[in-house]
């Protein structure tokens, strides 16, 4: 895989073993449910959210996987998925795949747009 290849010179065969290990072990002692006032219930968590919510995946990451993120998406209200079919799966997050850093550009640069225009309307 050349994404793989071109993703290990710069980041993963440069760092130390022990700070990806750290990294992962905090990454899952956090909890949504755990915020006060939702009594472990994650879909009132979810629920609660205001913010407008752009997902940006691929069906293909294997640390979300798409039912997660459809599970989530149902969740928070507004919120909507842009899938964009990558074999870097997680790691179109860093330039692993042109064509996906080229599509979530695109994707962003909708959103930013339309909250734009959302916010000149209100005014």
């Amino acid at each position: 895989m050349k994404w793989r290849n071109q993703w290990g010179e710069y980041y993963l065969d440069i760092q130390e073993a022990r700070d990806l290990y750290f990294r992962l072990m905090a990454f899952g002692r956090g909890w949504v449910g755990d915020t006060p006032g939702f009594g472990g219930d994650l879909s009132s968590v979810l629920g609660s959210i205001k913010a407008k919510t752009l997902y940006v995946v691929s069906p293909q990451d294997q640390f979300f996987p798409p039912e997660y993120i459809e599970a989530e998406v149902t969740a928070i209200p507004g919120a909507r998925a842009v899938w964009i079919d990558s074999d870097a799966g997680h790691l179109i997050c860093c330039n692993a795949d042109p064509q996906a850093t080229w599509a979530m550009g695109q994707a962003m640069k909708q959103f930013l747009q339309e909250l734009s225009g959302q916010r000149q309307t209100a005014r």
